[in-house]
């Protein structure tokens, strides 16, 4: 009994469906990211932008999730090579520049509330189309 309750709550915590069923999109969201689907397939942010222009309201959510996810990424992906810069360094016993791996995990770690507003403006562009029907 117990072993099902554990399980019960990990399935709720980590593997959750938030908002379904406006023009068939839906936003999955995992242990880390999110997905958006539409009719079952994933979909990227800019055709998710192309399925609200008909509807201004929910148009500025699509694109500031849009481009939140875009900065998101930039900085992640920035960040990742600053930190894997420090790591060779490290490993090399090279003249070890702590600046890069600092300002490496800063981006990294400014990645993931922007990766977050992401994931709050899309849901609300699908919050708001639900409750508008």
């Amino acid at each position: 009994m117990i072993s099902r309750i554990i399980i019960f709550k990990f399935l709720i915590c980590f593997s959750s469906h938030i908002y379904a069923q406006s023009k068939d999109v839906e936003i999955r969201k995992g242990f880390v990211s999110y997905s958006i689907l539409h009719q079952g397939k994933t979909i990227n942010h800019k055709e998710f932008v192309t399925l609200y222009e008909s509807d201004p309201s929910n148009l500025t959510f699509a694109k500031q999730s849009k481009s939140a996810k875009t900065w998101s990424n930039v900085a992640a992906f920035t960040g990742g090579i600053l930190l894997g810069w420090y790591a060779g360094e490290l490993i090399s016993e090279d003249t070890q520049n702590h600046e890069i791996g600092i300002a490496g995990l800063s981006l990294v770690a400014l990645s993931i509330p922007l990766n977050i507003r992401s994931f709050k403006k899309a849901s609300n562009a699908i919050r708001q189309e639900i409750g508008s029907k």
